[in-house]
C-alpha cells in the first residue's frame, strides 16, 4: 500500500512539473510570436497616437467629454472626434498627443475640414496640394506664412490677414482693397496704394493710423471730416472740410481753427466773446455757440449760457 502511495505521489509531482514546463514553454512561445507593439516615438508635437488617457491630460475636459470618458479611462480620439465633433485646439493645448500625425500616417485625416489645424498646431505636416486654401487660407498667413502660396491663397476673403500677419507676401494687384483697406492702413501703411485704397469707407483709418498718407483729393470729407479733427487736425483742408456737419467739433476742441472758414463767426472785441453757428449731431439741429477766453460753450437763443449760468447782454 505504501508503495502505491509513493508511486502515485511521484507521478503527481512529475505530472505537475510537466504541466509547469508546458505553461512556461507556451508563455515563451507566446512572447516570441506576439511581441507587444512598440509605442510611437515622441515627436515635436507629442506622442503620435490616437489613444488618449484622461489621467494624462493637463486639464480636465468639459462635462460632455467627461461623460464620454466615463466608461473607459482611455478612448480612441480619432473615432470620438468623428462621432462627437473634433476638438483639435483643446487636444493640442491640454495633452501630449499628436493625433493629426497619427491620422496623416494612417491616411485618415480630413484635410478639407480640418486642414486649418495642421497650419495652426503642426505645420511640419503641411501639404499645399491637400490643404483647403479656399476655406482656410488665413491660417497659413497667421501661423505658417513660410508655406504661403500667392497663387492658391484666397485673396478675395482673407486678404486682411496678409496685411496683418505677413505683409512680406503682400500683393497690391491681388489684394482685396474694397473689403480690407482698413488692415493696410493699420498694419502696413507702407503698402498703401492711394489709387486702390477704399477711401469711401476707410478714410477715417488713414486719418487715425497713417495721416501722412492722406490725399485731400481722395479723402471722404463728407463722411469722415470728424476723423481729421480727432486724429490729425493739422490736416484740415478748409475748402473740403465738412463745416456743416463737423464745425461744432472744431469750435469745441480747436476754436482757433475756426478762422480757417471764411465768415464763420463774428467777434465782440470788448467782451472777448466769439460766436459760431455749429451743428448739433445728437438733435440734428443747428445750435449757437460762444467762445469766451478760448473755451467753447453752448448758448441759448435768448443769450443764456447753461454751463456758466450767465446771460449775455444784448
Amino acid at each position: 500500500m505504501n508503495n502505491i502511495i509513493s508511486i502515485n505521489s511521484e507521478l503527481i509531482v512529475t505530472k505537475f512539473e510537466e504541466y509547469i514546463n508546458f505553461i512556461l514553454n507556451s508563455y515563451n512561445k507566446f512572447k516570441l510570436i506576439f511581441k507587444p507593439k512598440k509605442k510611437d516615438k515622441i515627436g515635436m508635437y507629442g506622442e503620435v497616437t490616437n489613444m488618449v488617457n484622461i489621467y494624462k491630460l493637463k486639464k480636465e475636459p468639459c462635462e460632455r467629454w467627461v461623460k464620454i470618458f466615463s466608461s473607459f479611462s482611455i478612448i480612441n480620439a480619432h473615432e470620438a472626434f468623428i462621432e462627437y465633433g473634433a476638438e483639435y485646439d483643446w487636444l493640442y493645448k491640454y495633452s501630449n498627443i499628436d493625433l493629426i500625425g497619427w491620422e496623416i500616417k494612417n491616411n485618415c485625416f480630413d484635410w478639407r475640414q480640418y486642414g486649418w489645424a495642421v497650419a495652426k498646431h503642426c505645420p511640419e505636416y503641411f501639404d499645399s496640394d491637400k490643404f483647403n486654401w479656399k476655406m482656410h487660407s488665413r491660417f497659413v498667413a497667421l501661423f505658417c506664412p513660410r508655406y504661403f502660396d500667392p497663387k492658391k491663397y484666397n485673396w478675395e476673403e482673407d486678404s486682411g490677414y496678409v496685411a496683418m500677419s505677413c505683409p512680406e507676401h503682400f500683393d497690391s494687384n491681388k489684394y482685396n482693397w474694397k473689403k480690407f483697406s482698413y488692415e493696410v492702413a493699420k498694419f502696413c501703411p507702407d503698402k498703401l496704394d492711394p489709387n486702390k485704397y477704399n477711401w469711401k469707407d476707410g478714410s477715417s483709418y488713414v486719418a487715425e493710423y497713417c495721416p501722412d498718407k492722406i490725399v485731400p483729393e481722395l479723402y471722404n470729407w463728407e463722411e469722415y471730416s470728424w476723423a481729421i479733427v480727432e486724429y490729425c487736425p493739422d490736416k484740415i483742408d478748409p475748402i473740403r472740410f465738412n463745416w456743416e456737419k463737423c464745425g461744432d467739433r472744431i469750435a469745441k476742441y480747436y476754436p482757433e481753427k475756426l478762422k480757417l472758414k471764411p465768415n464763420n463767426y463774428s467777434t465782440d472785441y470788448k467782451t472777448n466773446e466769439s460766436y459760431s453757428n455749429g451743428y448739433n449731431t445728437k438733435k440734428n439741429t443747428y445750435k449757437k455757440m460762444v467762445i469766451i477766453d478760448g473755451r467753447c460753450y453752448d448758448i441759448e437763443p435768448d443769450g443764456y449760457i447753461p454751463a456758466l449760468d450767465y446771460t449775455l447782454k444784448k
